[in-house]
This record gives C-alpha cells, sequence and structure tokens, in this order.
C-alpha cells in the first residue's frame, strides 16, 4: 500500500455494482490491460439482454433493406415509366419527322419526273454512245527504309524532341 489517498469510484446508477467493477479496474490494471468498467459491463450482460441487442442489429438490417427496395421499387413505377414515356415522345417526333422527309423527297422527284416529260427542259436520256470511261492513274510504291540505323535515329530524334 501507499501513502497516497485512493481514488474514489465514479458516482454510478448502479451502486451495488460498484465496489467489485472498482476493485477489478485496479486489478486489471496491474495486469497492463485496458478493461474498464463500462467494457466489464458490456461482458456480464445477461443472454435476454444480448438476445434483443441481436434482434435489435437483425432489425436495422431488414431496415436498410426494406429501403433499399422501396427506392428500387419507386425507380421501377415512377422514375422509370416517366424516362421512357419521354423516349417514346422523342421517337414518335423522329417518326414523323422521317414521315415529312420520305413526303418532300417524294414530291421533288414527281415534280422532276414532270420537269423531265416536258420537251423544253433540256434534260435528256442516258445513251450508251456518250458514256465517259477514265482509266485509273498508276500508284507508285514508296521506297521501304530498310536500315535498321536510320530507324534508330528516327526514334531517338523522336523521343529527344524537347516536350517528351
Amino acid at each position: 500500500m501507499s501513502a497516497l489517498p485512493q481514488p474514489k469510484p465514479p458516482v454510478e446508477s448502479f451502486p451495488h455494482r460498484r465496489a467489485t467493477q472498482y476493485r477489478q479496474t485496479f486489478v486489471n490494471r496491474d495486469r497492463k490491460t485496458a478493461t474498464t468498467p463500462t467494457t466489464k459491463l458490456i461482458e456480464a450482460k445477461p443472454a435476454r439482454l444480448r438476445l434483443l441487442m441481436k434482434i435489435q442489429q437483425g432489425s436495422f438490417g431488414l431496415a436498410l433493406a426494406s429501403m433499399a427496395s422501396s427506392v428500387g421499387l419507386y425507380l421501377a413505377t415512377v422514375s422509370i415509366p416517366q424516362v421512357w414515356s419521354q423516349e417514346y415522345q422523342y421517337l414518335e417526333t423522329l417518326q414523323r419527322q422521317e414521315r415529312q422527309l420520305t413526303e418532300i423527297n417524294e414530291t421533288l422527284k414527281y415534280q422532276m419526273a414532270r420537269q423531265a416529260e416536258r420537251n423544253n427542259s433540256g434534260i435528256t436520256t442516258f445513251e450508251e454512245d456518250s458514256a465517259v470511261f477514265v482509266t485509273p492513274a498508276e500508284v507508285k510504291p514508296k521506297p521501304i527504309k530498310s536500315s535498321s540505323r536510320d530507324r534508330r535515329q528516327e526514334v531517338a530524334f523522336k523521343y529527344a524532341a524537347p516536350g517528351y
């Protein structure tokens, strides 16, 4: 024992457990372990209390899962149909524009055919005698550098350039 006064335990709501916890804390300090009165209380929980804690943890997980499923259900019932409706309207707009372009194209073809039928339009029919054929030009291949020294100089120049 030392001449120093012993520290008094803190005031707790469980006075019948105070003395044993206080003694155990100091014994554990002699053993150099990190046990406090609160950790001792946690370890000494009754089985029913531990069961209730496990049920609470399980219900928390169940609550998270139900929230995630409700967000998924919301997306499936509200958000996705809205997006689908917008995209479908866009598709209908594109189809309407396509029909209009087809109509305009056919109208232009019809007008061109009507103009071609007139005698004074200047449009003539195709004749094989008036066809022009052009022979393709001869393509000269580039010479291939076979020297590996030239290639090494090219690579050295490429990576010696400033900025690399």
